[in-house]
């Protein structure tokens, strides 16, 4: 299939022909805190990102940094769906979650990176938002971009890089 350009230029006139290539990229990037105490998987607000495939054997290739604390003596865990299919999960182990990333917080002095990239298949030319969800077992807050404990501006107080969620198209 041949995607023409709105300039009148093809892929293959563009350069863009064949497998391996990138032909968009879409980023959703959070950089301001989120704080929040749900026990069940709740969305990030600002943490996803839509695509629109041009070819439904295409590929998109997932790329994430979520840079996360909590409170101290917390259970907090992420996960990333495409529309309402989580992706990106391992195999089952017994009665073990699932996650992109968790784990438990003994303080909230420290910001941890959960971080990675996988190519999906989505198989569609729909638009398809990809999102990042949270939720905590036990435990105080889930802070995204800053440690957990917060004291106004103490010198302790740490604010982390921005988390984001990028889409790249990768043509099959």
């Amino acid at each position: 299939m041949t995607v023409h350009f709105g300039d009148g230029t093809s892929q293959a006139s563009a350069g863009l022909a064949g497998t391996g290539k990138i032909i968009q990229v879409v980023t959703g990037t959070k950089s301001d805190v989120y704080t929040s105490n749900e026990n069940s998987f709740t969305d990030v607000t600002g943490m996803n990102a839509s695509i629109t495939p041009t070819s439904s054997s295409n590929k998109v290739l997932v790329c994430y940094s979520i840079n996360w604390s909590g409170t101290g003596g917390g259970h907090y865990r992420h996960r990333m769906l495409r529309g309402s299919t989580v992706v990106n999960m391992g195999d089952a182990d017994g009665s073990c979650e699932r996650v992109l990333g968790g784990g438990y917080m003994a303080n909230g002095y420290l910001i941890h990176c959960s971080a990675g990239s996988f190519l999906d298949s989505p198989s569609t030319t729909s638009s398809t938002t990809y999102k990042i969800q949270h939720a905590r077992h036990s435990g105080g807050s889930w802070t995204l971009n800053r440690n957990g404990q917060y004291s106004g501006g103490a010198a302790y107080i740490l604010r982390g890089p921005t988390s984001h969620i990028t889409l790249m198209e990768v043509t099959a």
